[in-house]
């Protein structure tokens, strides 16, 4: 994180540059794959950042490969998870989080978001990445 500062009514926080995500990335090799040890290295990753974000009771609620992103496209080994505007406490509701990202990552929804029987547990956004 660079800086923060709050705009009408709205945390915003500044980070580093950072390069393209990953649908992105799979759309420019023609959805030829990654090799084994880099989807390895990238599944260790993201659950570091979830474990991270579980100890803070945060759920992120939008993790697809459009909110993960390659810190340079000269090494393709590091990765940033972004767009945390649709996180919640895991002790909130998520209906109220819900209907914008129904309608733009519905392939990502944990099942029982979908039929609106459940709450977003950390377990549930585990399962909800590609």
């Amino acid at each position: 994180m660079k800086t923060s500062f709050e705009f009408m009514n709205h945390l915003c926080i500044v980070f580093e540059l950072l390069s393209i995500d990953i649908y992105t990335l799979l759309t420019q090799i023609e959805f030829q794959g990654l090799p084994l040890a880099l989807i390895k290295n990238y599944s260790k990753q993201i659950l570091k950042c979830l474990d991270y974000l579980d100890s803070l009771h945060i759920i992120h609620c939008d993790l697809k490969p459009e909110n993960i992103l390659l810190k340079s496209l000269d090494d393709w080994s590091n990765i940033k998870i972004i767009d945390f505007g649709s996180s919640c406490f895991d002790n909130e509701r998520v209906f109220t989080y819900l209907i914008p990202i129904l309608f733009f990552s519905f392939l990502f929804l944990f099942p029982n978001i979908i039929l609106f029987i459940g709450f977003y547990l950390y377990s549930k956004s585990i399962l909800s990445c590609p």
